[in-house]
């Protein structure tokens, strides 16, 4: 009795360490588990048997995906984030080809703006213009020599990437329905864009119609009414312009496009705290198409034929009453004579 339960015991044990899985467990750089909107973060499954295919999943308040669909860099098994946003808060975890999962941890990302008691200070083409408290400058009464490239910096904080200004009038775009309209925007051509953000004015602040980054478009709290619906023109050469397409009379609206370029310093603050480089008003309507103009302008072509037909009839009779006159008066003048 004592062999039979020994044996079963071994065989119990030998198929435990048979069918014994590999598990990973997922690290973060930097390690910690909250981040400012606009850091870069990694996430890597560390396994022993590399053959096992780990991946990096999330699950946030918008859906559960892998890292590479929409969001994230992957290079084997380590997922780069390189300008991470406050919609992206959640749970993380490592995953295998055969479903096996690592246990899962919570990040969080808040946003965060300038101090209000730092001083930033900001210069145009290098050059220092001035200091101003707040974290922002305003440039009043711009001309086209305010044009250029400016920057930040706030002391041990760091230094902002440059944003190139642009001083023109007011575009204004207007489409028909069923277009595909494009809304002019240029990035700096010399320097990587990292994150390429349009939104409409009066969508809701959670909601965009297209963010780009990390050479992929992030589809996470994108308007529903802009999926499938929107692109840029050609970001490697710094033109970001938005591209819209099959347009209707409900994308007339004020857009605002937002770009962060390459720099080796990352400045730590929410995207939407940056000032737009580009406000493209679009307005979608009907094309003139104003039959009953036409249909008048034919009724009066009508109307001055019939003038013309008219005209004719006085003519004729006019013509008609004077040949009479003639004969009457030269047969008047026959009997006169005879």
């Amino acid at each position: 009795m004592m062999m039979k339960t020994s044996l079963l015991c071994l065989l119990v044990l030998t198929s435990l360490l048979c069918c014994k899985t590999h598990q990973a467990h997922l690290t973060i750089n930097p390690s910690r588990y909250e981040f400012f909107q606009g850091e870069s973060v990694s996430l890597s499954c560390e396994e022993d048997n590399s053959s096992a295919g780990w991946t990096v999943r999330r699950e946030t308040t918008y859906r559960k995906s892998t890292c590479g669909d929409g969001w994230g860099k992957v290079e084997g098994s380590v997922c780069s984030i390189t300008y991470v946003f406050k919609i992206e808060s959640g749970k993380y975890w490592c995953e295998s080809r055969e479903g096996a999962a690592s246990s899962s941890i919570q990040l969080t990302v808040t946003g965060t703006t300038a101090p209000s008691n730092l001083l930033a200070a900001y210069s145009k083409d290098g050059s220092p213009i001035r200091t101003e408290p707040a974290g922002h400058m305003t440039l009043h009464h711009v001309t086209s020599s305010d044009e250029d490239l400016y920057k930040c910096r706030i002391g041990s904080h760091g230094e902002s990437p440059s944003s190139r200004i642009s001083v023109s009038g007011q575009r204004n775009i207007t489409a028909e329905p069923g277009d595909n309209a494009i809304l002019p925007c240029r990035a700096d051509e010399n320097k990587d864009v990292i994150v390429v953000e349009w939104r409409r004015t009066d969508l809701e602040s959670d909601q965009y119609v297209l963010v780009y980054r990390d050479s992929q478009f992030f589809r996470e709290g994108q308007s529903p009414s802009f999926s499938n619906r929107v692109g840029l023109l050609d970001v490697k050469n710094g033109d970001v312009s938005l591209v819209l397409k099959n347009v209707t009379t409900d994308d007339t609206g004020t857009y605002e496009c937002r770009v962060v370029q390459g720099g080796n310093n990352r400045w730590k603050r929410s995207l939407l705290d940056i000032e737009p480089i580009c406000i493209i008003p679009l307005r979608v309507e009907p094309g003139n198409q104003d039959g009953g103009n036409k249909d008048g302008l034919k009724e009066d072509g009508g109307n001055e034929e019939k003038q013309k037909a008219d005209g004719g009839i006085k003519d004729g009779g006019t013509k008609t009453g004077l040949v009479v006159s003639y004969f009457v008066l030269l047969w008047f003048f026959l009997l006169m004579l005879l």
